[in-house]
């Protein structure tokens, strides 16, 4: 795959380059001597982490009739998918996702959400962070103000329904602002907390591969 050629759309190097960031800004080393391109012009990256494993991205950018299954057979086995696509078909998107695979499309990754000059710090607590957080303040979980799964940020980063994330904002003065929120997913907001059946939803049954058109 060469970047600078020229019959690659600029939008669509764009989104390859931010899914480099992406995974980078996500604790992943890039397998230099994975990342490339098939007859296809499908672009793929392959990275590594000791506490995630590994992940491929593939980026999707011409139409195709493309399966999870393929994705499967590649040479460099991986943990964590992430589809990236010109055009994902909405029924495909929802399959995609409850599967557990990423998908982005090349619209959501023109810009970087936490690189932009205005953008917070972005700081996911771990679970010993989580005790202190709420041993220190003495609050429950249900103290703190929600986001939503499908934030640009938080998708970017790859969080999940579940975890705290910490945000700093990058002020020039001497004093910065702090949050501290937990993710969840859009359908878990109702007047601020979780109800019960939503926190059982997390459990549902994931359902077989689509295909990403």
């Amino acid at each position: 795959m060469d970047l600078k050629d020229g019959k690659i759309p600029k939008v669509e190097k764009v989104a390859f380059l931010t899914c480099l960031e992406m995974l980078e800004d996500r604790g992943y080393t890039i397998d230099r001597a994975n990342v490339g391109s098939d007859e296809d012009m499908h672009w793929f990256i392959h990275a590594k982490s000791k506490i995630k494993g590994r992940v491929l991205v593939a980026c999707i950018f011409q139409p195709s009739k493309f399966t999870v299954a393929a994705m499967k057979k590649q040479k460099v086995p991986f943990e964590k998918l992430i589809l990236v696509g010109q055009k994902v078909a909405p029924i495909s998107r929802i399959v995609l996702v409850k599967e557990g695979v990423e998908v982005f499309s090349v619209d959501e990754l023109v810009i970087n959400p936490i690189r932009l000059r205005i953008a917070p710090i972005y700081h996911v607590l771990s679970e010993e962070e989580k005790t202190e957080l709420f041993r220190r303040r003495s609050i429950t979980i249900d103290c703190l103000p929600l986001i939503h799964a499908t934030d640009k940020a938080v998708k970017y980063l790859g969080l999940s329904s579940g975890d705290i994330v910490k945000t700093t904002s990058k002020m020039t003065g001497a004093v910065s602002y702090q949050a501290v929120k937990y993710v969840v997913r859009p359908e878990h907001f109702k007047r601020g907390k979780l109800s019960k059946a939503d926190e059982a939803a997390e459990g549902e049954e994931s359902v077989l591969s689509e295909i990403l058109e």
